[in-house]
């Protein structure tokens, strides 16, 4: 039976770690249903999408350079802030310097459809936005933002953009500004220096009110990682979960490292589990970049078609030990089981589920319920996929996602 070995040497590792709380003599749990928070964790369609923006059905795109009516017809789109929309998630004045150095240099993408974010990534004024942003037209306008916290921003800050690249299956796309003054731009980081348990950071345009900041923390990496926006494109990236607050009109910013570095591009969350949001990461913007011609995405299967994929149970009995219950399950479709369930006869480790989402033979996180008590004691973490735990998750609050990480 796949992986159940490993699965057993692991936990012996966490428990030799301290890391197995002890509890009664009670016997094991019978095997169980799964808890419902563990299906919104599986990879299933989703969307940031972009918000939708009143009054732009007119907007015209005619001409070149910069067109005053549609600049107008923009400006007047937005909301009219008074106050700066600096959330009270900023944690001092490390993220207070962050913002103010940050959030120039990001940009307000306005389409006919809607709004998004997007990042000026260079001196010539090419912004990095996403796909699904800007789909369907060849034009956008981009606004800066003003110089004064919570004012409007003016004529003098909207320009309009050509989009001049595209990757319709990592959901990315490029735009460059006309008659650009030039202006500072981000620095890409380092896909290979991130890791599970680091602060980030966003600032976006969420459902339309503009340059704001939140904070989180990277919750997981996920390679190769496939989603759908709304039936239209089949997408797949290498992609960072985080904790980070987005919503609709954050799609297509940037996620920040500690250092200010765009290391993602924020583009999808699953509506229906809150903390799981997900950015495109900067490896895949790298490849972009470096790419020569544009990529297209197949075209999804219907909603009805997608709904249809149910999970499935692939195997429930006894693991090769002998020392759990085992339950393995399929939630793609694909008959892989990403999910690994393990009810240990051994009260002192409990309930534990592992997950394989990047389906490399290797979990990379297992969550533990170690008095099979129904909340969630602690997680592991194998984040550079090294067969070795490295990371410890603490849930104080016994939700699946936790609330902090600690280095093992």
């Amino acid at each position: 039976m796949r992986r159940t070995m490993r699965v057993f040497i692991g936990l012996v590792l966490s428990c030799a770690a301290a890391f197995c709380l002890a509890g009664g003599m009670a016997a094991a749990p019978a095997l169980g249903k799964s808890p419902p928070e563990l299906a919104a964790a599986m990879p299933k369609p989703g969307a940031a999408g972009t918000v939708a923006a009143p009054q732009l059905s007119t907007l015209p795109f005619g001409g070149a350079g910069t067109d005053p009516k549609r600049i107008e017809a923009a400006l007047n789109a937005l909301p009219k802030a008074e106050e700066p929309n600096l959330t009270a998630s900023i944690g001092g004045s490390h993220s207070s310097e962050l913002y103010r150095k940050l959030a120039p240099l990001v940009v307000l993408v306005v389409t006919d459809d809607g709004l998004g974010s997007g990042s000026l990534i260079s001196a010539d004024g090419t912004v990095l936005t996403n796909n699904h942003v800007i789909l369907g037209f060849d034009q956008a306008t981009v606004i800066l933002k003003p110089v004064k916290e919570g004012a409007a921003p003016t004529d003098a800050d909207a320009f309009t953009a050509d989009v001049i690249k595209v990757d319709q299956v990592a959901d990315l796309a490029l735009l460059k500004i006309r008659d650009w003054p030039g202006w500072l731009f981000v620095e890409l980081g380092d896909a290979d220096a991130v890791s599970v348990g680091d602060d980030v950071h966003a600032i976006g345009h969420p459902k339309g009110e503009t340059w704001t900041y939140t904070k989180g923390v990277i919750s997981a990496m996920r390679n190769g990682y496939s989603w759908v926006y709304d039936g239209e494109f089949k997408h797949q990236a290498d992609v960072i979960q985080t904790q980070t607050p987005i919503n609709p009109g954050n799609s297509g910013g940037p996620l920040f490292d500690d250092e200010g570095r765009l290391i993602g591009v924020n583009s999808f969350g699953e509506g229906d589990a809150q903390g799981l949001n997900f950015a495109v990461s900067v490896r895949e913007v790298r490849r972009f970049l470096d790419a020569a011609d544009n990529r297209y995405a197949e075209a999804a299967d219907s909603q009805d078609e997608t709904e249809e994929c149910a999970s499935a149970v692939l195997f429930e009995g006894r693991n090769d030990a002998d020392t759990a219950d085992i339950r393995q399950t399929d939630y793609d479709c694909d008959d892989y089981a990403e999910v690994v369930e393990l009810w240990f006869d051994d009260p002192a480790i409990g309930y534990v589920v592992e997950l394989d989402l990047d389906k490399d033979g290797r979990w990379e996180k297992a969550v533990v319920d170690s008095d099979s008590d129904g909340k969630w004691d602690y997680s592991l973490y194998d984040t550079n996929a090294d067969g070795v735990v490295d990371l410890r998750g603490l849930h104080p609050d016994g939700a699946w996602e936790a609330s902090a990480y600690e280095q093992v």
